[in-house]
């Protein structure tokens, strides 16, 4: 029987030779079995050659997830966050860990330099620039980079915390366009980007403007920063379940959420309903009896389970 890696060589010559759509095929089948770190990458690339962005992130996440410490997946995670998704919010801390493996990669300092001189954050990017110096001192694009952050350097006013300036933003929520919000929302984080709310609030407000690449880029960034916060795994679980068609990655979200929150009779319902929908009766039933459980009373879970039995609504009533 062939090792995972003997099946990813075999899938190889697809790629050289240009037989994308079987390497495609090819490749989906292997992680179906394993989850091979190369070969989600090779899956990133060739979905995002074929216009799938949101699976090619997908992807270049897994293959990070699989080897942490690969610099290649990385930086391919980073630049694609960065030059196709307009996410340098969630470039940059991949950049940065990057630079505690490698920390003379110039290539990736001068891009996490530019990066902090685009959020302003202007003594951070000098910093980067001068380390770049220290190791090239004849660069002269470095030199001319510090030059114009000196002439550009402005003050910025850190008088309000970023929850006082997010409160001030979520006031005007119906007041102004969704556009407007997100310019607002973007300028929080320019200045602050590791506060969690406003990328959670950004992939809202995304979906609704139909640009889901950087709703899924908000959610998933929302998620890093804070990962117990329930709000934002069930919003980035409802999007790979409604806009993304990626079922069964939402249901891996709602069954960690029940670890930790088994009486969520919401996240139970969702559960049930997406298990349904894959096929899986036996665990929609279960999520469904264990919402009678806790709530006798809930109808939505009586006329579910009867729908999966196939029989008629049951007359319930509510005591």
């Amino acid at each position: 029987m062939k090792t995972v890696d003997q099946l990813y060589q075999d899938v190889k010559p697809l790629i050289d030779n240009g037989w994308y759509e079987a390497a495609l095929a090819a490749l989906e089948k292997l992680v179906v079995s394993y989850d091979f770190a190369p070969a989600h990458s090779d899956l990133g690339v060739l979905y995002f050659n074929s216009g799938g962005k949101e699976k090619a992130l997908y992807h270049f996440c897994k293959s990070v997830e699989l080897e942490p410490e690969n610099i290649i997946f990385n930086k391919t995670l980073a630049d694609y966050y960065l030059s196709e998704m307009d996410a340098p919010q969630n470039a940059l801390p991949i950049y940065e860990k990057i630079l505690t493996i490698q920390p003379e990669n110039i290539e990736v300092l001068l891009i996490t330099a530019h990066i902090h001189v685009a959020m302003k954050r202007f003594l951070d990017a000098e910093n980067l620039y001068k380390k770049v110096l220290e190791i090239e001192p004849s660069n002269e694009d470095v030199l001319e980079f510090l030059d114009k952050l000196k002439q550009n350097k402005t003050a910025v006013n850190e008088s309000e915390s970023p929850d006082e300036i997010y409160d001030e933003i979520q006031e005007k929520y119906g007041m102004e366009d969704s556009e407007e919000i997100i310019m607002a929302l973007e300028k929080l984080l320019d200045l602050y980007p590791d506060f969690p709310f406003p990328y959670n609030d950004l992939g809202l407000l995304y979906v609704r403007t139909g640009h889901k690449n950087k709703a899924l880029a908000n959610y998933l960034r929302a998620v890093e920063l804070q990962p117990e916060n329930i709000t934002f795994q069930k919003n980035l679980a409802d999007f790979w379940y409604a806009e993304s068609g990626r079922p069964q990655k939402a249901l891996e979200i709602y069954v960690q959420i029940l670890a930790k929150n088994p009486c969520d009779i919401d996240a139970l319902m969702i559960a049930g309903n997406i298990s349904a929908d894959i096929g899986k009766i036996d665990d929609a039933s279960f999520f469904y009896d264990r919402v009678m459980e806790i709530e006798p009373w809930n109808t939505k879970a009586f006329e579910a389970e009867a729908r999966l039995k196939g029989e008629n609504k049951p007359d319930i009533s509510i005591l």
